[in-house]
């Protein structure tokens, strides 16, 4: 028993390494991820690729400048939260959707996350370091980050800086909440 500890230890120890030294040398792409014609790969406007070039926005511009106008009203909802929190105002541009220019910022502001960082000082490196010396579920996390979004700039390097991101967030998240992880 102290055997296989001792190994899944070490394993995971080597495993840690490699995302923290991070691409050192390694392809962009496995080869069986290779376009097989030889053509390049085109990002969408999300960032996923795709072996031909997708249709061109053929968007009038009256409907640009509507979403234009629809990210000013967010960027001023999101500088005054408090007031329209919980609003129908807030609400029904929740409804129609939220523009993919001030997602991120939305969500942050919704989710109270400087507030909860602030309450929580430390909590994350506190359950990085508890993962790096026990975490049970690193292969796991390892072949999801691998595989999941491989066709996405920001995660298509093996190894890169948001891999690696990415893998710290999921170790130190499988120790906070070790039910979650696996979908148990």
């Amino acid at each position: 028993m102290n055997a296989l500890r001792s190994r899944r230890a070490q394993e995971r120890a080597e495993l840690i390494n490699k995302y923290e030294q991070g691409r050192r040398g390694a392809a962009l792409l496995v080869p069986e991820e290779e376009d097989d014609e030889g053509g390049c790969l085109v990002p969408d406007r999300l960032g996923f690729l795709h072996e031909q070039k997708l249709p061109q926005d053929s968007t009038p511009g009256a409907k640009r400048k509507q979403e234009v106008r629809r990210i000013q009203k967010w960027i001023k909802m999101i500088k005054n939260h408090s007031k329209y929190r919980g609003s129908d105002k807030f609400q029904r541009r929740i409804y129609k959707g939220i523009p993919a220019q001030v997602r991120g910022k939305v969500w942050a502001v919704m989710l109270e996350v400087d507030k909860r960082k602030a309450q929580n000082a430390g909590k994350y490196a506190e359950m990085k370091e508890l993962a790096r010396l026990g975490a049970t579920h690193f292969h796991h996390i390892d072949s999801a980050i691998a595989w999941t979004f491989r066709n996405h700039l920001m995660f298509r390097e093996r190894y890169g800086m948001n891999q690696q991101a990415l893998f710290h967030i999921l170790m130190a998240y499988s120790v906070y909440n070790p039910v979650s992880i696996l979908g148990s």
